[in-house]
């Protein structure tokens, strides 16, 4: 095994430390952290060349005490909190930058920028949780090194949910599924991971929304309806299109007066020339894409005439400012939110508000 030594200078779109080792090359290193002097191998070389991180030498002053009892006790790293020894002002000032870094990589910058938006938690947060099982233990499994990372208790979780891993992790047999959710509700049904900051999302969004105006308003992924209740209010009537009937049945089942729901796959070409027939008088739009994103956005604009304003709310960075490039011409970035939704982990969800530049209306 060759170890070479080096100084992280930055983090990757993923979270990792990013060194050079003396031929030159870029080695992304999961585990280390901007300013930390370390040892490192290199696992793969490909369209990006992977390590591993053997020893840090000298921590930069960003790292604190550890207190996931689950990480890898080699690489001080666990998958659900692979940020848990550095410290939450660090985290949030690392995706400060990144966000900054987009904007500046994709030329398309909001004319106001909010800070990124604590968590209300740092800790103990999660609703809900995909774990996997090996012979008789749950835990979960390393994506980069896919190796199988055994826990008793999670501390990004929400406590109820510990309580569950410790009742089924007494009762795993060879039968035992290999994938188990745990959360409230329909199994491996989306929702909104941090419930506290979810409802700040929630608050921000009904603030932004024009309330002396009711309009026809579209909604794309709606899921369940969670952000479906706060667009209601400000709808003379609001289409909600969704890829998942159950999801769907969850708002028919609320009986708001003013929603009709629409099972459609939302990445047809002739699913969204529906939309765009049936929509020709909306006002406004809100969508919640995957982590995919949504790349049809800038023609189903195009077919919307009367579409003034655009909510536009991203798990994904990366793929939000991809979506969002091609409206540059015609509409501007008013504001730009960003949330941390996942404390002790890279993750970055945004939301983009956007209007249609007077000239361009019809």
């Amino acid at each position: 095994m060759n170890v070479s030594l080096a100084t992280v200078s930055d983090l990757n779109s993923e979270g990792w430390g990013v060194v050079r080792t003396e031929a030159g090359e870029v080695v992304f290193v999961p585990g280390a952290w901007p300013g930390d002097e370390i040892e490192f191998s290199i696992l793969k070389r490909g369209k990006f060349n992977l390590g591993k991180l053997e020893k840090i030498l000298k921590k930069s002053s960003a790292h604190r005490e550890n207190i996931c009892p689950s990480r890898d006790p080699q690489t001080q790293r666990c998958v659900a909190c692979p940020w848990a020894g550095i410290h939450y002002k660090d985290q949030l000032e690392a995706k400060n930058k990144k966000i900054d870094f987009l904007i500046n990589r994709f030329k398309f910058a909001p004319k106001i920028k909010n800070p990124i938006l604590p968590s209300p938690e740092e800790f103990h947060y999660r609703n809900r949780v995909k774990l996997h099982r090996e012979e008789k233990s749950l835990g979960y499994k390393d994506p980069v090194t896919l190796k199988f990372n055994p826990i008793s208790e999670c501390k990004v979780v929400e406590e109820w949910i510990n309580l569950e891993i410790k009742k089924l992790s007494s009762s795993l047999d060879e039968n035992s599924t290999q994938e188990i959710w745990i959360q409230k509700g329909q199994e491996g049904e989306f929702n909104q991971g941090n419930t506290r900051q979810n409802n700040q999302i929630k608050e921000i969004l009904q603030k932004e929304l024009n309330q002396k105006e009711k309009n026809q308003f579209l909604e794309l992924f709606c899921g369940s309806g969670n952000f479906s209740e706060v667009l209601k209010n400000s709808s003379s009537k609001l289409l909600c299109y969704e890829g998942s009937q159950s999801s769907l049945q969850k708002i028919d089942d609320r009986k708001w007066s003013n929603v009709e729901t629409f099972h459609l796959n939302l990445y047809s070409s002739s699913s969204l020339n529906q939309i765009a027939k049936m929509n020709q008088n909306t006002q406004q739009l809100f969508l919640d894409p995957p982590r995919s994103g949504f790349k049809e956005l800038g023609h189903l604009t195009q077919k919307l005439p009367k579409l003034q304003k655009i909510f536009y709310l991203s798990c994904n960075p990366i793929t939000f400012f991809r979506d969002v490039v091609p409206l540059s011409s015609e509409w501007t970035f008013e504001k730009l939110y960003s949330f941390d939704m996942f404390p002790q982990t890279p993750h970055i969800e945004v939301m983009g508000v956007f209007h249609r530049n007077e000239a361009r209306q019809e």
